[in-house]
């Protein structure tokens, strides 16, 4: 982010806030989705079919 926007990295850390950095964060994470897309990669791989099926089960468990 410092180098993307010409500041020194402390000088980065002294303005920048919570959300500049959360911006900046979904940003690139997005920007390789896409990258990703257009190479023909898989962008579903972040999270495998059973750990979703835990978290799914786990969040049920909870609402009861």
């Amino acid at each position: 982010m410092a180098e993307k926007y010409g500041m020194l990295p402390t000088e980065l850390l002294q303005k920048a806030s919570t959300f500049d950095f959360m911006i900046f964060y979904n940003a690139n994470i997005l920007r390789d989705r896409y990258q990703k897309q257009n190479r023909g990669e898989n962008v579903a791989d972040t999270y495998s079919q059973a750990e979703i099926e835990k978290v799914y089960a786990d969040f049920k468990e909870k609402q009861q």
